[in-house]
């Protein structure tokens, strides 16, 4: 056993932390490495709390946070993509020595974080943090990297200077060029038939309205492009049609250094039926990148998985279930040649509860 000594005091979990972790741990498929998953929820709970809690200008932002799921029981989990001003963070969880999760270097970051977390207490530690530009992995080879303690800085205040005071370009990245682990978007379940209900902003969701006007023409929306607007119209026309009471979502999605805006509308169908409608479009480009997929899934089960091929301006998948089924969409970035998956992000289940 190698000893650690905390870099930080204690700091104790507010309760609705505690609670979106366990509530974000629940919709997660895989009941191997839960509660893996759950300890670095509560990781990340405790970073924002402690950047919420200072006195610093630096920008804490999660909302593109993803749960890397661990391959195994006994792996850590991890979490990246979470961003403090410009500067890219990654998260673990140690225990008695520093086993750091290969799944990080998918998307290697400037900074990476370990904690401890005493999940009967309900505290977070933060034991020091790793530069990536100063990264040393004796192996690259298996799940987990044993770090001397000597790499780790323990003095929490360093990061916040570096924050503050660093160019971005002072941290050099390597690429990235190992496989792909199961990659979750750390935002609430969605219960989209309450969306006007409920307080979703700060995950990145927009709400937006479409109005459907007779002979299938849509009035002008100014929440998304005249493009998309005639895609509705389009998908009218083939004999789909969106009731005036469906509710609709938008946010953006970053999935292999490409930006996404994901459009999701939903209606009930009949009694105890509903329909989830999913568009996918670049918001970098006209078409999206040869390879992008769109897939929805019902646990493990694939029941649509739309891609797009050259000159692809959309990808569109529709779906219909009862009102105790919940949908998982999930973006891939296949490579066109070998058919290998470069990027994979699952965003948190939709569900259609009215009541």
């Amino acid at each position: 056993m190698i000893p650690l000594n905390a870099a930080s005091t204690p700091l104790d979990l507010t309760s609705d932390r505690i609670n979106r972790a366990i509530a974000f741990s629940q919709t997660l498929p895989n009941s191997l490495t839960r509660w893996q998953s759950h300890l670095a929820l509560l990781a990340l709970e405790g970073l924002a709390q402690y950047f919420s809690e200072r006195s610093t200008p630096i920008q804490f932002d999660r909302t593109q946070a993803r749960l890397l799921e661990p391959s195994e029981f006994g792996i850590p989990a991890a979490i990246n993509s979470i961003y403090a001003d410009q500067f890219h963070l990654a998260l673990f969880v140690v225990d008695n020595e520093i086993e750091f999760p290969m799944s990080l270097m998918q998307n290697p970051a400037h900074f990476y974080i370990a904690a401890s977390v005493n999940e009967e207490a309900n505290q977070i530690e933060f034991y020091g943090f790793l530069r990536g530009d100063r990264l040393n992995l004796s192996s690259t080879s298996d799940a987990t990297c044993l770090i001397p303690v000597s790499q780790l800085e323990t003095n929490f205040e360093h990061l916040f200077w570096y924050l503050a005071s660093l160019e971005l370009s002072a941290i050099p990245l390597p690429s990235s060029s190992l496989a792909i682990s199961a990659q979750w978007l750390i935002q609430p379940l969605v219960n989209a038939a309450q969306w006007v209900q409920t307080q979703i902003d700060e995950w990145s969701w927009t709400l937006f309205s479409l109005e459907l006007a007779p002979a299938g023409m849509r009035a002008s929306a100014n929440a998304f492009s005249a493009d998309l607007s005639s895609v509705f119209t389009e998908i009218e026309r083939s004999g789909l049609q969106i009731p005036s009471t469906a509710q609709s979502g938008y946010r953006s999605i970053k999935l292999n250094q490409h930006t996404f805006r994901l459009y999701i509308t939903t209606w009930a169908v009949e009694e105890a039926e509903w329909s989830l409608l999913a568009i996918l479009e670049s918001i970098q480009s006209p078409t999206l990148p040869t390879g992008t997929q769109l897939v929805i899934q019902a646990g493990e089960t694939v029941l649509v998985e739309e891609e797009a091929k050259a000159r692809s301006a959309y990808l569109i998948a529709q779906i219909i279930g009862d009102w105790n089924e919940q949908f998982t969409l999930t973006l891939k970035s296949v490579d066109p040649g070998d058919r290998m998956t470069i990027d994979s992000l699952s965003l948190p289940p939709i569900v259609f509860q009215p009541d």
